[in-house]
């Protein structure tokens, strides 16, 4: 493999026939500008690269060519913080090669060069950490490397990572540790769906759009009569492979999983002993994701008031230990507590429906909640009860929406913005009446 000191030595010699903009201005911006301290390493957590530059690397010498030792080619790259992609093209054999530009606002912008694949289009909008392309050696490169570059205003400036200045020359270790973005819906796209329980015992979906559904359609046969109006059925995903799985209470206390498929359920198999005998009515049972390890635990509210939780592995749930005081007694068989990610941290939030129609969140720390605080005014007392309010991200954002059923039958959304909800506006016509004040419709995801 050609080593960095070739590809230096063959951008140097051929610096005045790259051709791109801004290739013969001058190497050091005349006004330094401290880059935000958010931006991250374009690497996953913990990763450790050497950075070096050299005299006449274009087009500034605080550009940066990250390599990983003999592991180099392939590595994902990751954005360095959120933003829009306003570049993501091919310069073909010559310069950046196969490229990306992400501007994050305020006059910021960072570019990833000699990627061996782009995996976002221009437009797009991109979280920190989300993964954008690989490492590869396309362009003006003879060997496999990131090139790398802060820019303000269109000029290069010395790169800073989680609030520090890198040397070039030295290596460091990604701090590009943002949340990892889990899907739980139905097709694994990342937006809830819309699923109901139809009173000849099957389900239909209608899929996620990220501000309401279309494509109703049958994901199951009719063989589910016995749970209609039981609220005994429950989507999440169970396994961990992002797509919800289908989860039953059995008359017996015992629990059974459906493998979902991305558009419907297979390998039914218990999961679980009879013991849960107690849980069979009241919506005392919740599966959500806890633990952030993106599958589905198992949650349930006691008798005394007390939350418990048993830790889901993929195929069943294991040490149940309870995660709250017995202070929740007020929302036993009611259906005002909820279990899902309002902050967009990966692991489930606690949230209660108020007796004067306010909405209470705790935020979730992967075993238990803090931090309880209003999250809405008192305007949803309309909503206590019947099971007409939800929780589920409908925009595809990772951060959970609120849902709720109108009298008339339509659907309403207000989006969620981590420690709330705004924009409430419709996303479905009246034609859900039939499952009003019924446990007989879910959002998913």
């Amino acid at each position: 493999m050609p080593t960095y000191a070739a590809f230096r030595r063959r951008a140097a010699a051929t610096l005045a026939a790259i051709g791109i903009a801004g290739a013969m201005t001058a190497l050091i911006p005349a006004t330094a500008e401290a880059a935000p301290s958010y931006f991250q390493m374009p690497f996953q957590c913990n990763q450790t690269w050497q950075g070096n530059t050299y005299s006449g690397h274009t087009p500034s010498e605080l550009s940066i060519d990250w390599t990983h030792g003999s592991t180099t080619a392939g590595q994902p790259v990751l954005a360095s913080a959120g933003g829009t992609v306003v570049i993501s093209k091919s310069l073909g054999d010559t310069s950046y090669g196969e490229y990306i530009v992400i501007d994050h606002g305020g006059g910021w912008k960072t570019l990833y060069g000699h990627l061996s694949a782009r995996l976002v289009a221009a437009g797009e909008t991109v979280t920190a950490g989300q993964q954008i392309g690989m490492v590869g050696s396309t362009g003006n490169s003879t060997g496999p490397h990131l090139h790398y570059e802060q820019k303000y205003n269109d000029a290069v400036q010395q790169s800073t990572f989680n609030g520090s200045a890198f040397a070039a020359g030295t290596s460091a270790t990604s701090q590009n540790c943002a949340p990892v973005r889990r899907t739980s819906d139905i097709t694994g796209d990342g937006r809830a769906e819309i699923v109901t329980q139809e009173p000849d015992g099957g389900i239909a979906m209608g899929v996620g759009d990220g501000n309401g559904f279309s494509n109703y359609h049958r994901i199951t046969g009719n063989g589910f009569a016995d749970y209609v109006n039981t609220g005994r059925i429950h989507f999440a995903d169970v396994t961990g492979d992002g797509k919800a799985d289908i989860i039953v209470q059995e008359a017996d206390g015992g629990i059974t999983m459906g493998v979902g498929d991305g558009n419907g359920f297979s390998n039914y198999h218990r999961i679980t002993g009879n013991g849960f005998a107690d849980y069979l009515n009241g919506g005392n049972m919740h599966f959500a994701d806890i633990t952030g390890d993106g599958k589905a635990d198992i949650i349930n509210q006691e008798a005394d008031g007390g939350v418990t939780l048993g830790v889901g592995d993929g195929n069943g749930f294991s040490n149940y230990h309870r995660i709250t005081g017995n202070g929740f007694a007020d929302y036993l068989n009611n259906g005002r507590m909820h279990f899902a990610d309002i902050t967009g941290d990966g692991k489930a939030d606690i949230i209660n429906q108020e007796a004067d129609g306010g909405v209470t969140l705790g935020v979730g720390d992967g075993n238990g909640f803090s931090n309880y605080h209003r999250i809405t005014t008192n305007g949803f007392a309309d909503y206590l009860n019947g099971g007409r309010m939800h929780f589920a991200d409908i925009t595809g954002d990772g951060k959970a929406d609120i849902i709720t059923q109108e009298p008339d039958g339509g659907i309403t959304m207000g989006v969620g913005d981590g420690n709330g909800f705004s924009n409430y506006h419709r996303i479905t016509t009246n034609g859900f009446a039939d499952y009003l004040n019924t446990p007989n419709i879910q959002f998913v995801g």
